[in-house]
């Protein structure tokens, strides 16, 4: 369960999906807006969409943190039943809102 993903990579994951949410919807100039400010025009422009793209946010990060969390602690490879539980219920959550995004823009 060691990391293979820093901080970095989720940040530039996350701000790939927003950018590539926007760009899907029509928004202009989305390599020169922050996040913040895509977020801010997707939730304007389409609020369901916006609403996706939170939930998958938020699930990738809370998957990102458990992770992490687990790797801090040291459990690399011994994971009990609760924390395997628990890892596959952050990963299913995890898909599950990209899978929702991705049929939502009707992404290949």
């Amino acid at each position: 369960m060691s990391m293979r993903i820093s901080d970095y990579d989720v940040e530039a994951l996350l701000q790939f999906a927003i950018r590539n949410t926007a760009a899907k919807i029509g928004i202009d100039d989305t390599d020169w807006k922050t996040p913040k400010e895509l977020l801010d025009e997707i939730e304007a422009r389409d609020a369901a969409t916006h609403e996706l793209l939170a939930k998958f946010c938020d699930a990738y990060l809370e998957w990102y943190q458990y992770v992490k969390q687990l790797d801090q602690l040291g459990k690399h490879g011994n994971l009990d039943m609760g924390e395997q539980e628990k890892l596959v219920e952050f990963e299913q959550k995890r898909d599950s809102t990209r899978s929702a995004v991705v049929a939502h823009l009707k992404l290949p």
